[in-house]
């Protein structure tokens, strides 16, 4: 995911290791799947051969590799993200994926401008300040050409459903850490992923597309699996903040543990997926 700076990457409530580019990895084939296996929306035109797309907080790079087969190998595909920690090395790249470092609230410099035809962005939920995406919207446009679309999915923790496969399912460690973790992020309260149709609006893009989507029943443990690993990112994460006392630390690798054994007795998150679509006029 993209931050800004040092100071804010020590922010970040996650981490960067092997465990953690398996996760989004897992995690981006899941929200694939929830999306019929579409990368981006089919209003989307991909013909162009000279096609520019950004993948804003790539992570890995998974999504943008995937795009690469779907393009003509004539476009240019750049991740950007404030960390390359996780993306492959150069020599394994097709010739036209690129990766660079870059901070979502700097605005962009003049080679940024005006420059993508399509600009995708996914999973900025922990990186967003203030409960207020505007200021990375904003310069999401400046990188856009005039007609260009912006793609940007998300999970809205706002609406989420409490789900078990029998009445008599506990889901006490379930809450309980679910509360717990949001004590200890820098931004506890995170509800503007509903609302990003509305900033779309606001922003002036034209022919906008809102999708919400659920996760499937049978896909309730595969997603819980991977809300389990981010919970063991952000305690390890916790843990080594000076501020974190170790009886709370172990409070919360307990409650991890308990959660993990109520996900397999049948309980599980079901976090509503959201995805704006908008073209920049001109």
């Amino acid at each position: 995911m993209a931050g800004s700076g040092e100071s804010e990457e020590d922010e970040y409530i996650l981490n960067r290791s092997y465990a953690a580019s398996a996760r989004l990895n897992l995690q981006h084939y899941l929200w694939l799947d929830n999306a019929n296996f579409q990368l981006l929306h089919p209003a989307i035109p991909l013909e162009d051969p000279h096609l520019k797309i950004a993948d804003v907080g790539t992570g890995t790079g998974i999504w943008l590799l995937a795009v690469a087969r779907q393009v003509p190998p004539t476009a240019q595909l750049d991740g950007l993200d404030i960390s390359l920690d996780q993306v492959p090395p150069r020599e394994w790249l097709p010739p036209n994926v690129n990766f660079r470092r870059h901070d979502v609230y700097e605005p962009p410099s003049l080679d940024f401008e005006a420059r993508y035809d399509i600009i995708h962005v996914r999973h900025l939920l922990l990186v967003v300040r203030e409960n207020d995406p505007a200021p990375v919207l904003r310069n999401l446009l400046q990188m856009l050409k005039p007609g260009g679309y912006l793609q940007w999915g998300e999970f809205n923790l706002s609406n989420r459903l409490a789900m078990r496969c029998q009445p008599d399912r506990s889901m006490v460690e379930m809450k309980g850490l679910s509360q717990r973790i949001r004590e200890f992020l820098p931004e506890p309260l995170i509800s503007w992923p509903g609302e990003l149709d509305g900033m779309f609006e606001r922003e002036k893009l034209e022919n906008i597309s809102f999708i919400r989507t659920r996760t499937e029943p049978y896909h309730f443990g595969f997603h819980m699996d991977v809300l389990l690993l981010a919970y063991e990112e952000m305690i390890n994460v916790i843990a080594s903040k000076p501020f974190t006392t170790q009886a709370e630390v172990n409070e919360l690798r307990h409650r991890l543990v308990m959660t993990a054994k109520e996900s397999r007795q049948g309980v599980a998150w079901n976090i509503e997926k959201l995805i704006a679509i908008g073209r920049k006029p001109g």
